[in-house]
């Protein structure tokens, strides 16, 4: 029903219609709140979560001397906590050897013959490097896969790895090739690392709780508005919709039904269809 121009510029229905829209922004920017604290934890949890490796690497060559062995010093293999991944490449597809063993027996290996050291982290994704010491002659390497004294071997064409869980003890790891060729040009040492992500459950649970409180307080406020403006209309003396009560409704009457009263009951008008008829009664008095 249109409203006419007074009513609707009177102090109340628009008093009415601002705490409305007042009402329908709060509930938008509750929603948006709620929007944003889930895409936040989602976030924590996928593209903003850490990866579960740390590596770092070692390049051996371009130091001057060749080396024919690179060894890890004591430690390096305990930088981090937990087992440790060591991959050694050749880029000129040669064989590569890695093995693991006591410091002893590395330190037996690798006397006389040039070798570089791979020292702990000098930046984030880096391992320092000590370049070989220049050796008299040619000095020959037994090829360290032929030898007994490992604990572990892996063995490849242009790269090799070897997963590495040293037990108790001091323990060193060797790369090397046949023991004619140089050493591998890069040692990469990878580590396992717990990841968590502590604030995604927080802005997880806030922002489901956020959306369902919006979308309650918005049922609530479409309710509660509608009572609103139609009081501010009642007054400022405009037309009210009438209330709707579906208890007090009235059922229509079926068709037969109103032939059969207007046959028998003289036409009347909200006559129950069950009431007895007494027109007959009447005539035969």
């Amino acid at each position: 029903m249109p409203e006419p121009d007074d009513v609707r510029r009177s102090p109340a229905v628009r008093r009415a219609r601002r705490r409305t829209v007042a009402g329908w922004v709060a509930v938008g920017l509750l929603a948006v709140l709620g929007l944003v604290a889930v895409g936040l934890g989602v976030a924590a949890r996928t593209v903003w979560l850490p990866d579960d490796e740390v590596s770092a690497s070692a390049r051996t060559a371009g130091g001057g001397t060749e080396p024919q062995l690179v060894v890890t010093a004591p430690g390096v293999l305990e930088t981090r906590p937990g087992p440790v991944t060591a991959t050694a490449t050749s880029p000129d597809g040669g064989p590569v050897v890695l093995v693991l063993g006591r410091e002893t027996d590395v330190t037996a290996w690798t006397d006389g013959v040039p070798t570089a050291v791979v020292g702990g982290l000098e930046a984030e994704a880096s391992l320092a490097v000590e370049p070989p010491a220049a050796a008299a002659g040619d000095v020959p390497v037994p090829d360290p896969a032929a030898s007994d004294l490992w604990a572990q071997v892996a063995e490849g064409e242009g790269s090799a790895t070897l997963e590495l869980d040293p037990p108790e003890g001091r323990w060193l790891l060797l790369a090397a090739s046949d023991g004619t060729a140089a050493a591998p040009e890069e040692i990469v040492l990878t580590w396992p690392q717990e990841v968590s992500a502590p604030a995604s459950v927080p802005l997880l649970a806030g922002g489901g709780a956020a959306l369902l409180g919006a979308l309650v307080l918005a049922l609530v406020h479409r309710r509660t508005s509608r009572r609103r403006h139609q009081r501010a209309l009642a007054g400022a003396g405009g037309p009210v919709a009438p209330a709707h009560d579906p208890e007090h409704e009235q059922a229509p009457v079926p068709e037969h039904q109103q032939e059969h009263d207007h046959e028998h009951g003289g036409g009347r008008r909200g006559a129950s269809p069950w009431a007895p008829d007494r027109s007959s009664d009447e005539e035969t008095r």
